[in-house]
């Protein structure tokens, strides 16, 4: 992958609906070199999918997260609870990190009602009720790109 290839990368992820000519004119290339470049990137997998960035908050939906610190666990047991978080339709994603002798988990929920998203919360700390040690439930107000 060379320079150019970077380029037409950056201008992907500007805008991946962007036409050829278009990313052609930005990094300087004949359209039908830039088509070729694109497809080789594709191929190689490089570029592995285009995706959309849906504005959830536009379609009424509401992000929350929960925060546990779990005690007395075992890995595989975490493994499986989160096989079974996942799971849940409005879970967006879901991190575990070891320290020391506890789990913490991160779970991030997309509800459009409140009382959704206190039924899936109810589900994700019934399961290690008496292991977890502590809690943080919260509602991001604005969805950040880090």
């Amino acid at each position: 992958m060379d320079d150019k290839d970077k380029l037409i990368l950056f201008e992907l992820l500007q805008d991946c609906r962007q036409p050829i000519s278009k990313i052609a004119k930005a990094v300087k290339l004949p359209q039908q070199t830039v088509s070729y470049r694109i497809s080789k990137l594709e191929k190689e997998k490089v570029i592995k999918k285009y995706t959309a960035d849906v504005n959830y908050p536009k379609l009424g939906y509401s992000r929350h997260s929960i925060y546990l610190d779990i005690k007395g666990v075992l890995a595989s047991e975490i493994e499986k609870y989160l096989k079974t978080i996942t799971g849940i339709r409005e879970v967006s994603c879901c991190y575990m990190l070891h320290e020391v002798s506890q789990w913490k988990v991160y779970v991030s929920v997309w509800t459009k009602t409140i009382e959704r998203y206190d039924e899936i919360q109810t589900k994700i700390l019934s399961k290690f009720k008496n292991k977890i040690k502590n809690y943080l439930p919260f509602q991001e107000s604005e969805y950040l790109h880090i």
